[in-house]
């Protein structure tokens, strides 16, 4: 049995403010991408749990109790008392680590759906789903990897009907410590006309170019400190903008990786092989946005933005 875990990317992100507990008040619009991680479970007749991690990435993660594979396994362990079927976890990370791309939170979603199959705890979805907020803010939008707008401190999920869109992904080829990019984010309001937009009903978008023009209002209020902490992100988002066909160019959630999106598949698709020529040392990928469900036990829960 296995699941695939999406990366995650963040069109805009506004962070409101913060809690005393630390947790950031935000609004996000997230989409999810057919590239990603791959979680496998392993029947196994000897150990009662164990994680194994392979993949291109796969040295820059621990296999611990710090892992969030392990924590989330752990916790569905430990949910209730009966005999479970031992199983080896079998982690493929072909995303980079510390990249903004949700990853290491898409792997935990992933490990819940795939565990809640393999040991037949259909019943426990609900609890599951309430209790993923403890392993990251990020764990319950990835639980079903659906396009959604994002409120609360990553809890309150509104599905939206998105269009697929082309992107090419860019990372520098090093990762970036999200705590030390949140420690100054950017509080300051979006555009007037996105205010407005925002206080109206979700808007749904039928075409990229919509999808876009809207985006334009928006901005990532970690993109600033992000760009002064490893300057490598501007020179990202310029091999981006540099390219014919690009419609808008972001960094997604905490960095570094950055963002564009084209007008056509085969722009987007030059546009990787381009940068990729000029920068071999860089991650890049051509990837499309998701627009269902990556599997189907698990149901986003809508709630008021």
């Amino acid at each position: 049995m296995f699941a695939f875990a999406p990366a995650k990317i963040n069109l805009y992100l506004h962070i409101l403010g913060q809690r005393q507990d630390g947790y950031h008040f935000l609004k996000t619009l997230v989409v999810f991408c057919d590239v990603g991680d791959r979680i496998t479970v392993i029947p196994s007749q000897r150990q009662r749990l164990r994680l194994r991690i392979t993949g291109p990435f796969a040295c820059h993660l621990p296999v611990s109790s710090s892992n969030l594979v392990w924590r989330a396994a752990k916790m569905l362990y430990k949910m209730t008392s009966g005999p479970k079927a031992h199983a080896i976890l079998h982690l493929e990370k072909k995303l980079p680590v510390a990249s903004g791309l949700g990853g290491g939170s898409a792997d935990a979603a992933a490990t819940l759906r795939i565990l809640t199959k393999f040991w037949k705890m259909n019943s426990y979805k609900a609890i599951v789903e309430e209790r993923a907020l403890t392993l990251g803010a990020d764990v319950p939008m990835c639980l079903s990897s659906i396009p959604a707008y994002i409120s609360g401190i990553g809890e309150i999920i509104q599905p939206v009907l998105l269009p697929s869109l082309s992107l090419v992904l860019v990372n520098p080829g090093r990762g970036l410590s999200t705590a030390d990019v949140f420690k100054k984010p950017d509080l300051s309001p979006p555009k007037k006309n996105l205010r407005e937009m925002q206080l109206k009903s979700i808007p749904i978008f039928t075409n990229s170019f919509d999808l876009v023009e809207y985006l334009s209002c928006c901005h990532n209020s970690l993109e600033r400190v992000a760009k002064n902490i490893m300057p490598e992100i501007c020179k990202c988002l310029d091999a981006l903008s540099s390219q014919s066909g690009l419609m808008l160019s972001r960094m997604s959630g905490a960095g570094p990786t950055c963002f564009g999106i084209f007008s056509k598949p085969e722009d987007a698709q030059q546009a990787r092989i381009a940068i990729a020529s000029q920068y071999p040392q860089w991650w890049v990928q051509y990837t499309q946005t998701r627009t269902q469900r990556v599997e189907e036990n698990f149901h986003i829960k809508k709630g008021r933005m």
